[in-house]
C-alpha cells in the first residue's frame, strides 16, 4: 500500500525521542468536529447556557457569541479546505430543531441543510 501522506516530527526529534512518524493510506479521511454549544452563539436553547449563567465557571468565562458558527460556516469551510481537510463531524442543537420549539425552526433546518450543502459541494476532494 502506497500512503497518501506521511507526518513526521523531524522538529521535535532529540529533544523528544525518536521520530513518531506516521503513514496513512489513501483515502484516510482527514476532519475536525465541532458541537453545537461551543460554536453556536448565544445558544440558549441547551442546557449548558442555563448551567454557564449560574455562575459555576470560576473565570465567568461563558460561551457567548463563540465563534458565531451560523454566520462564519462557509468561511470556517474555506478554512478546512485550505488545510486539506475531507470530513466534519458537527451538531446541532436538537431543541432548535424541535417542532415543539415553533419560531425558527424551518429556518435553523434550512440553515443545517444549506451549511451540509455547502460543505459537500466545496470540493474537499
Amino acid at each position: 500500500m502506497t500512503p497518501a501522506a506521511t507526518i513526521s516530527n523531524s522538529a521535535l526529534e532529540g529533544s523528544w525521542g525518536p521520530s513518531l512518524g506516521a503513514e496513512f493510506p489513501k483515502g484516510f479521511l482527514w476532519g475536525v468536529s465541532t458541537a453545537a454549544h461551543q460554536v453556536e452563539a448565544e445558544n440558549k436553547d441547551n442546557q449548558w447556557y442555563d448551567w454557564e449563567a449560574a455562575g459555576r465557571i470560576e473565570s465567568g468565562e461563558r460561551c457567548g457569541l463563540a465563534c458565531d458558527w451560523w454566520n462564519n460556516a462557509e468561511r470556517d469551510f474555506d478554512l478546512a479546505r485550505d488545510l486539506g481537510l475531507n470530513a466534519l463531524r458537527l451538531s446541532v442543537e436538537w431543541r432548535a430543531l424541535s417542532r415543539n420549539q415553533g419560531n425558527g425552526t424551518e429556518k435553523h433546518c434550512s440553515d443545517t441543510g444549506r451549511c451540509c450543502k455547502t460543505f459537500s459541494n466545496a470540493a474537499f476532494n
